[in-house]
Order: C-alpha cells, then sequence, then structure tokens
C-alpha cells in the first residue's frame, strides 16, 4: 500500500512537471508569435508615419514662394525632429500593448520562471 502512495505521488509530480513544461512552452511560442505581430505593426507604422511626413513635408514646401526656399532647409529639420518624435510615441504604444497582451498570454509562473533563467544566465 505504501509503494502505491509513493507510486501515485511520483505520478503526480512527473505529471505536473509535464504539464507545466507544456504550458511554458506555449507561453513560449505566443511569445514568439506576438514579437512577430508587434515588429510587423511597428515597421507598418513607421512606414504609414513616413509618408504622411513626407506628404506633409511636401505640401508645406510646395506653398513656398520661390523666395523663400531657403526655408525649405528649416522645415525640413522642423519635419525630422517631428517625424523623430513620433515615431518615439508609435515605439513606446506599441511595446506598452506587448506589455499588455505578454501579460494577458504568459502565465504568470511561466514569466517567474523566464526571469530566473534569465538572471542565472546572466551570471
Amino acid at each position: 500500500m505504501r509503494y502505491l502512495a509513493i507510486f501515485l505521488i511520483c505520478g503526480l509530480i512527473l505529471g505536473g512537471v509535464v504539464w507545466a513544461r507544456e504550458e511554458a512552452r506555449q507561453a513560449l511560442a505566443a511569445e514568439s508569435v506576438l514579437k512577430g505581430q508587434m515588429e510587423t505593426l511597428y515597421e507598418a507604422e513607421l512606414n504609414a508615419l513616413k509618408a504622411r511626413s513626407e506628404i506633409a513635408l511636401q505640401e508645406k514646401l510646395d506653398g513656398l514662394h520661390p523666395d523663400d526656399w531657403r526655408h525649405s532647409r528649416t522645415l525640413q529639420e522642423q519635419a525630422q525632429a517631428l517625424y523623430d518624435s513620433e515615431a518615439q510615441i508609435i515605439e513606446i504604444e506599441l511595446h506598452t500593448l506587448y506589455e499588455l497582451r505578454y501579460r494577458e498570454i504568459v502565465p504568470g509562473w511561466v514569466r517567474w520562471l523566464m526571469h530566473a533563467e534569465f538572471e542565472r544566465t546572466q551570471d
């Protein structure tokens, strides 16, 4: 009877380990998919931002009087600064979205294990 109890306990532990491993594998696969989606979304957002910035700059340049072309360099610099700041905003927004989705799809204990593994490899 005692051996049966030991056998059952070992079976439960082994089953728990197998289940935990499968959960972690699925979470890592989901994280990989999410990361790919976020990278694609980031590139699309930046491309759209670049197109909007170029159109806006061209409209401003088209509206300049030929005598005012000396201001074109200033407009180009302002457009680049605006593009850079909007790109940073997009990056922050998408990083926040990634973190929220990551917390939804990856269980807390898996995040803890991944963090512990990361810390172990950093030493």
